[in-house]
Formats: C-alpha cells, structure tokens, sequence
C-alpha cells in the first residue's frame, strides 16, 4: 500500500520571494504593453495591446559593432569599425484569455496583433519591459534622430501557430512569434526646390553684335523647339560651321536634323 507523505513550506513574507507567491505583490505586478504610435502625419490615435503572459523566450541579437577586415598584400588585414548595427529582438509568448484557453476566442487580439504588424508606417515601443527594450543605446557618433525621446522599434515578422479551438472552430490560444528591430532613423532636413521660371532673353540680344558676344543668353527659342540641351546645339553648328544669328533658316534646318536622328 503506498504511503501519503505530506510536505509542508514555509515562506517568510518578509522576502521578495515570499511576499511574490503569497500574492502580497501581485495587485501592483505591471502589465506587458506593445504601444503603437501614430504615424509622422498623424490622424491615428495610440494604441496598446496587453500582453495576457510574459513572454516564454526572447532573444536579442546585433548587439555589437559590425567589424570589417581591410586587407593588406603578403600580410595580416587591418581590423576596422565599419558600422553600428541595429538591436533586433525575437519574442515567443502564449496569447489566450487569462484563466481560460479553451472557450473564449482570440481571434480579435490575433487581428489586432496583424495589424500592428502591418502598420509599416507607425513606430511600435515596449512598456514595463527590461532596460535593453526600454533604454536607448547612446552610439558615439550617432546623427540626431527624428524620434529621439525613447527606444523605438519597426514589426519585420508576426507569425503565430495556433493550439487550441472551441467547438465553433475559433481559436483559443496560439503561440506568437513577433520580430522587431530597433528604429533609429536620422533626422532629415529637406529643402524644397522652387519652380524654375521662364527666363526671357534680354533686349540687347536685338543687337547681332551683342548677341554674337553671347551666345548662350540670347540663343533664339524658336530655333531650339526640340528642347535640345544648348551646348549640344552649339557644338553641332560649330561643328558645320553655320553662324545661327546670320543664317537662322540653317540653323534650324541643323537642328531639327539633329533632333530626328536623336528620336
């Protein structure tokens, strides 16, 4: 007959350890957030998704400088910094409803979750989590970035496998994958160009002699109706000897040859 042994453990609630499993800290535990930040032109609103567990693994990777070798004929190569590399983080965590699994459906959480990861445009940042997800690293020589209050991170993979369903074929619970990497993207000043406007040729170009004097101010629109680059265009009649200010009808005979043979 096998014998009922009773074991009997006694924790001291003045410990972190005691005071965890006797609930004493449970009330105030912090919840898991993936925060989805409106995009640089705006109109959508913030939005958080919960994470129900604390994830089963997560994995960090490019956490060092990338290290080029520059090589040297008939000896070692010269060991170099070439680039900083960006913080990527894979995580594994189970989605289902807490304190079930088996009735209730996640379906809406799992479309919410897709899209986050389909939101290319919007930034995504990680509450409550440990420093290396909530911290930015200062890099030595880092520009000025456009999101600079805080560590930022970009959706590359969502994938989930799910586990269970209810008797209504509707998913219960499903192991996530979520891939991230950091998002540092510099600040960029762009300067608009302004519309080029028509520029007319001066009256002094009425005169042959100062028109001679300046060719490329006071070459006659009407001989260029191609749209043909100007230097082209002097270079080819140079090039036939023909003076477009004594002999415009040349010139434009020239030039619309010019133009058929470049079509």
């Amino acid at each position: 007959m096998a014998k009922t042994v009773t074991v009997w453990l006694r924790l001291n609630e003045n410990t972190s350890l005691g005071a965890s499993l006797l609930a004493g800290e449970s009330a105030s535990a912090r919840s898991l957030i993936i925060r989805l930040h409106p995009s640089p032109t705006g109109g959508e609103d913030t939005e958080d998704f919960y994470l129900p567990y604390n994830p089963i693994s997560v994995q960090y990777g490019d956490l060092s400088d990338e290290i080029a070798q520059i090589p040297r004929p008939g000896t070692t190569p010269i060991v170099t910094f070439k680039s900083h590399r960006l913080m990527t983080v894979n995580m594994t965590f189970t989605l289902a409803k807490p304190g079930d699994g088996l009735v209730t459906s996640i379906e809406n959480d799992l479309q919410a979750l897709r899209r986050f990861a389909a939101s290319s445009n919007r930034l995504v940042s990680l509450l409550n989590f440990d420093e290396l997800l909530t911290q930015p690293q200062a890099y030595r020589n880092m520009s000025a970035e456009a999101n600079a209050e805080g560590l930022f991170f970009s959706i590359v993979e969502f994938s989930f496998e799910s586990t269970r369903r209810n008797t209504l074929n509707q998913i219960t619970q499903a192991n996530c994958q979520l891939s991230l990497i950091e998002n540092r993207n510099p600040y960029q000043n762009i300067s608009y160009i302004p519309i080029l406007k028509k520029v007319r040729p001066p009256k002094n170009c009425k005169n042959k002699k100062w028109a001679r004097r300046h060719p490329e101010i006071c070459f006659p629109e009407k001989i260029n109706k191609k749209g043909l680059p100007l230097s082209v265009i002097q270079d080819h009649l140079a090039a036939l000897g023909i003076d477009w200010v004594k002999n415009q009808k040349a010139a434009q005979a020239a030039i619309d040859a010019l133009a058929r043979r470049n079509d």
